[in-house]
């Protein structure tokens, strides 16, 4: 277990999300919000959000996977669920501190972090970890850059992260992307695992 943490960078996991937290709790977080990519604190919530993705990609894809494929213990249910645990726990209190009115714009970033993770995930079951954070980072760039609707309160459908935090479409959109990424992990790790071919 102790291997497979460090193989992880489970420390520097933990400190991303620690450091996501601080941030959306400091006085930058404070900007005045406005519910479009435009947005300032908007925008530096959804690239705050971007750390645990980033440091879970990183940390995954330090490991020797060929030598994992054959490992006696399910290393995709740890790895499922550390993903989970991490993004879960850092989105969760990103909405708490937004509803004790510590983070104002802490339940965007919370819902930019889950549609991240599964963006990761879905990336990762495309290639490998070493680019799987290129998904989530390419959609928060192309929201931030052609991310706008009709007007400042209401982004393009697909830029769902920068909609208002009462938008429940947005939250549904947020569910559907990350229970689709763990799938598809989930299913593309499960068939590549067995014996390295020789």
């Amino acid at each position: 277990m102790n291997l497979w943490a460090k193989a992880r960078g489970l420390p520097a996991i933990a400190i991303a999300a620690t450091a996501t937290i601080v941030v959306l709790g400091a006085p930058i977080s404070d900007l005045q919000m406005m519910a479009s990519p435009q947005g300032a604190s908007l925008a530096v919530s959804c690239l705050v959000a971007l750390a645990v993705p980033i440091a879970i990609g990183w940390g995954f894809s330090r490991s020797a996977t060929t030598i994992e494929r054959v490992a006696v213990r399910s290393i995709l249910i740890l790895d499922l669920a550390l993903v989970g645990i991490v993004a879960g726990t850092a989105a969760g209190l990103a909405v708490l501190m937004d509803v004790l009115g510590l983070a104002h714009v802490g339940a965007i970033a919370a819902r930019a972090e889950l549609v991240y993770t599964g963006l990761l995930l879905a990336t990762r079951s495309l290639g490998t970890w070493r680019v799987a954070a290129v998904g989530p980072t390419v959609y928060v760039l192309t929201v931030a850059v052609v991310g706008r609707g009709d007007d400042l309160a209401h982004p393009a459908w697909w830029a769902w992260i920068a909609a208002s935090p009462s938008d429940i479409d947005s939250w549904l959109l947020t569910a559907l992307a990350l229970i689709g990424g763990f799938t598809l992990f989930g299913l593309t790790a499960r068939s590549q695992r067995g014996l390295p071919s020789e």
